[in-house]
């Protein structure tokens, strides 16, 4: 099985499309084992290049610190000096590299999978280097050099420093002639390779990389394969690419299906998203973007950008055609209409008509033109003039019409950049028109898409989950303000309004659902009793229900009482009510004491595609059943809402806390990418890096979440132990301070403040910050642990030993406390229970020398000898180095009679002990009472004593 052709191909596609093995592997579960095992191997691959270039240096001492993440290594090329980590492919990953000889900065990019690649891996690999390497054309990334780097195969390529398409777009429309411009360069380029019987399969944004003054070149022919001669570079009919980028017949993964046509209709989906900011078809998931892909047609780039010429857009949307044979027959015919428009001719995709025609011979001759149009000109706008104008208004009234439409779609799925950037059409039609009338409609949709926006963003903020809890920083008094900052700066309500007033301004609003579903949520913030109960008054006005189930759901008397919740669960019409009204109720039921989650699972049921029935689960089901189950349902909302921020930031928490950390890291990373605001997210971020050793990354983002939230105590902890770890300690008892300034009462801040004045030195401040962890948490078996150790070196062994004794009766296999219990005990000749402590801690570990060794004292000051000379061994076993512990044993063997074996260890003793140490004359005398007994005795007689 681990060289079935199939397994490459599902792999690719999961690197590529960012689909789980569980997901690409549905139709064939046979496969999947082997397919998973390859996708976490190149996960940790990825994982290993994310943690490149940790901060070196030791970590302070901390109880249970997690050990840092070694550094992983750059790869050794001859000829080459690796510099650093570019990107990664579907395969392969890619380094800036400088070729030495010749002084030349290229790309270089290595197999992932390495040794571990199978046969159809490493051909692959060597293909996609021979298919570029054969291409010559100036826009198309050109291979210097082929080779393999212990079992590694990589090849080099010519280095761009201009980044890629896909970030120089972000998003932005392009200018309609820089866009013909470049996919006139680009279409030459694919001209080109398509004679070279090579069809990339994968054109998008992030596959173009541009030199530094913007020239455009295609990259990564990962996918690539011949149409004619030689065998295909992966197995014909394979459904391989990128969703929004790739043609319909590569979705469907028809054999033989996929030529040249399926990189015409990739240009055109690159040229749709330069006219427009987004891709022809893009949705939450994968799936569904194939799925629209397959069966509707793309939006007219006019409707979401105005400024689009007609003509470019044709161009465009002949590229996008469904069937091949429609679209343009070469990417050399794209290339020459893109011409065409640019020349301002009459484009082949569209012929045009005598009058278009005479339009554009004028514009290309505008001074014989003008003499000819003039009189034509005049009399025809005195004719025409009023009729055009008013068909032209109608015309533009209705597209108006349709955007607001879309605007009001975009609304009830939360999708408020697609709405945004629907409404914004719709005024770019007006732009230069009268129509104040639509103006004013345009701009009241406005302000209602702003403050749906701003009250989605309250909730979903007052969702977050940071480090397990739900309180900070964004907790219900602060969602209290924002919703009454909203409604009053909107001009809705400021409580105590009366509420049948606001009631029929909510009733009446274009939003009015938004409007209600923040009230309801508002509801469960407002502290005040008489707040909560104006607000369940104006929801039951504005939102009449003949059943009375509503109004019951928002009779604050009913929220207090754990009985009337249950029989508001099982008596909710959970397919009909709105949802966030039910998540309202499931939260009440929390706050009670009782088990949400059976009814939270009936209304995802009868919700499944609603973004907060599957949001509000995942986070009951973390917090009730561990987050194995809720990551399922943090992937079903974001399914629905990939560009909702806080629940990308709970399902890395979910994924943290199920041992997944670099699928937690991606998430967390997606969180701040899409809102750079979210404290929430950088703070998370910091967390999961900080927790795989990538501390200079996650002290970066524990201060940027800082700048946003400055009063979070757990960032200011969390960045002090970051700091800690990183060897910064001024700085982290700094941060540990300022926690303690805002949360008097944290522990952990106490404790590792401790922490830090012990390694100082400064053992008075350790001792009281270990005794405020405690006034905290009196069972923290690790700040009685740590206050003992400090006590013991101030010279209170007493005190040290009661917080050892309390450390092990919280904590009773903790061989360290069992150690330095038995050391304090000793200091104050209570041999016999010392000798039970050391015993004890060589029992949970028996790798301790310094036990072994301080046993072995003990025995021998209760004159035990023969057991004391058995730790001493014990202990060189462990440490060969130890000096006093071969002195030790000299001493006892020469006590034993075993003459040499006592002068050998006396000896290596002194060889060890430097010359300067004040046990050394010690030392130096019982080896010469050994020598001077040997002497006397004989070499007959130290013999015998000598033998076992």
């Amino acid at each position: 099985m681990p060289d079935d052709p199939r397994i490459l191909e599902l792999l690719e596609e999961a690197l590529e499309s960012e689909r789980t093995p569980e997901e690409v592997c549905a139709h064939c579960p046979d496969l999947l084992g082997e397919v998973r095992q390859r996708w976490q191997r190149c996960r940790s691959v990825e994982a290993q290049i994310a943690a490149m270039f940790p901060p070196s240096g030791p970590i302070p001492p901390s109880y249970g610190a997690p050990p840092p993440v070694p550094e992983p290594e750059l790869p050794r090329i001859p000829g080459y000096e690796v510099q650093s980590v570019l990107g990664r492919g579907g395969m392969g990953v890619v380094y800036r590299a400088r070729h030495l000889r010749l002084n030349r900065t290229v790309a270089l990019k290595m197999l992932l999978s390495g040794q571990y690649a199978s046969a159809p891996e490493l051909l692959r690999f060597t293909q996609e280097a021979e298919a570029v390497a054969g291409l010559r054309h100036p826009h198309i990334v050109q291979v210097h050099d082929v080779g393999d780097h212990e079992g590694r195969p990589y090849f080099t390529m010519a280095f761009l420093e201009g980044g890629s398409l896909a970030e120089r777009l972000a998003g932005v429309p392009q200018p309609a002639e820089q866009a013909a411009a470049m996919m006139a360069t680009l279409a030459g380029a694919v001209h080109a390779a398509h004679r070279g019987g090579i069809v990339h399969r994968d054109l998008k944004p992030g596959n173009i990389l541009l030199t530094a003054d913007g020239t455009p070149c295609i990259s990564d022919f990962g996918l690539a394969r011949r149409f004619e001669g030689s065998a295909a570079l992966t197995l014909a009919g394979a459904r391989v690419g990128t969703p929004s980028y790739m043609a319909p017949e590569q979705a469907t993964g028809k054999a033989g299906a996929v030529g040249p046509a399926a990189d015409v209709y990739a240009l055109g989906a690159i040229l749709y998203e330069m006219l427009t900011g987004r891709p022809p078809f893009r949705s939450e998931s994968p799936a569904e973007t194939e799925r629209q892909l397959l069966a509707d047609e793309p939006v007219a780039p006019s409707r979401l950008n105005a400024k689009v010429p007609r003509d470019l857009e044709t161009i465009c949307l002949k590229c996008l055609r469904k069937d091949p044979q429609r679209r343009y027959g070469s990417a050399a015919a794209l290339a020459e209409d893109l011409g065409r428009f640019q020349r301002g001719e009459p484009i082949e995709a569209r012929p045009a008509g005598a009058a278009e025609r005479v339009g554009k011979w004028a514009r290309r001759r505008p001074a014989v033109a003008a003499v000819i149009a003039c009189g034509a000109a005049l009399a025809g706008t005195l004719i025409g003039g009023g009729l055009w104008i008013a068909s032209e208004r109608a015309a533009v009234a209705r597209a108006v019409e349709d955007d607001l439409r879309e605007v009001q779609r975009f609304h009830q799925t939360s999708c408020w950049g697609d709405a945004a950037a629907a409404l914004e059409r719709a005024k770019a039609r007006v732009s230069h028109r009268g129509m104040s009338d639509v103006r004013q409609r345009l701009n009241r949709a406005s302000h209602d898409l702003a403050l749906a926006s701003r009250l989605d963003a309250i909730a979903l903020h007052r969702a977050a989950i940071v480090d397990g809890r739900v309180e900070r920083p964004f907790d219900k008094p602060r969602a209290d303000a924002a919703y009454a900052a909203a409604f009053r700066e909107a001009g809705l309500a400021d409580w105590p309004d009366d509420a049948a007033v606001v009631a029929e301004r909510v009733k009446t609003s274009n939003i009015r659902p938004a409007l209600l579903a923040a009230l309801d949520d508002w509801a469960l913030c407002a502290a005040d009793p008489r707040k909560q109960t104006w607000l369940l008054d104006v929801a039951r006005r504005a939102d009449p229900d003949p059943s009375g189930w509503r109004d019951r759901a928002r009779d604050a008397g009913r929220w207090n009482d754990p009985a009337a919740l249950a029989e508001l669960a099982k008596t909710a019409p959970a397919a009909n009510p709105p949802v966030r009204m039910l998540m309202a109720l499931g939260e009440r039921l929390q706050s009670s004491g009782a088990d949400a989650v059976p009814f939270l699972r009936q209304v995802q049921q009868a919700h499944p595609a609603d973004f907060w029935s599957n949001f509000t689960l995942g986070d009951a089901l973390r917090k009730t059943s561990g987050p194995e189950e809720s990551v399922r349902y943090y992937q079903a909302a974001l399914a629905i809402r990939s560009q909702a921020p806080v629940a990308h930031g709970n399902l890395g928490l979910a994924l943290s806390a199920d041992a997944r950390p670099e699928e937690a890291i991606s998430h967390f990373r997606q969180a701040v990418s899409i809102d750079p605001a979210f404290a929430h997210g950088h703070y998370s971020l910091g967390l999961a890096l900080k927790a795989t050793g990538q501390l200079a990354e996650a002290i970066a983002h524990f201060r940027h979440a800082l700048r946003l939230e400055p009063d979070n105590a757990d960032a200011h902890y969390n960045l002090g132990l970051a700091l800690a770890m990183a060897s910064q300690r001024e700085q982290a008892v700094a941060q540990f301070r300022e926690a303690l300034r805002i949360d008097p009462r944290h522990g952990d801040a106490h404790y590792n403040l401790g922490l830090a004045m012990s390694a100082k030195g400064a053992l008075d401040e350790a001792i009281a910050a270990y005794q405020r962890a405690l006034e905290v948490d009196p069972a923290s078996a690790y700040a009685h642990y740590n206050l003992g150790l400090a006590l013991n070196t101030r010279g209170d062994p007493d005190a040290a030993i009661r917080h050892f004794r309390r450390a092990i009766d919280l904590l009773p296999r903790d061989a360290h406390a069992h150690y330095n219990l038995a050391l304090a005990l000793k200091a104050r000749s209570r041999v016999r229970e010392a000798v039970i402590h050391f015993e004890q801690a060589l029992a949970i570990d028996p790798k301790q020398p310094d036990a072994h060794y301080n046993l072995a004292l003990a025995l021998k000051d209760m004159g035990r000898l023969v057991e004391a000379t058995e730790h001493y061994q014990q202990t060189l076993q462990l440490a060969p180095a130890h000096p006093h512990a071969h002195a030790a044993l000299g001493e006892a063997l020469l006590v034993q009679g075993r003459l040499r074996e006592a002068r050998a260890a006396l000896r290596r003793g002194l060889e060890l002990v430097p010359s300067d140490h004040p046990q050394r004359a010690q030392y130096v005398s019982q080896l010469q009472r050994c020598d001077a007994r040997l002497a006397a005795e004989g070499p007959t007689s130290a013999d015998t004593h000598d033998a076992p």
